[in-house]
């Protein structure tokens, strides 16, 4: 059983592109860091899907996945995002991502 939440790790709300953290248990089978570029969709057999799209991965533990949100998610939306284990079991679990207006405006100004 997959067990989460997630949070941006500068507060919220989010903004596409942000980084999250996704807290739970039994959410990867070991720790493992992302050691190349592109950072890959998939580390220590789980993997975070957001809007229906694999996203990037920073590092997977049991406890703990860092990854980065889209950048084309549609402000002021709440997008579904899914955990899954490969290996064992396979579990998933949604969590309604708020999207917000304000941040994306903010990353538009600065080119992002």
């Amino acid at each position: 059983m997959v067990d989460v939440s997630v949070r941006p790790l500068a507060g919220e709300p989010l903004a596409p592109g942000s980084i999250v953290s996704v807290y739970g248990n039994n959410l990867a089978s070991a720790a493992q860091g992302a050691s190349t570029l592109p950072l890959p969709t998939t580390l220590a057999d789980a993997s975070l899907s957001v809007a229906g799209r694999e996203v990037p991965m920073f590092y997977s533990s049991n406890g703990q996945i860092n990854a980065q949100l889209p950048f084309d998610l549609p402000a002021d939306s709440r997008q579904q995002a899914f955990v899954r284990v490969r290996g064992g079991v396979a579990s998933a679990i949604a969590v309604s991502l708020p999207i917000s207006e304000e941040h994306t405006s903010e990353l538009q100004s600065r080119g992002l």
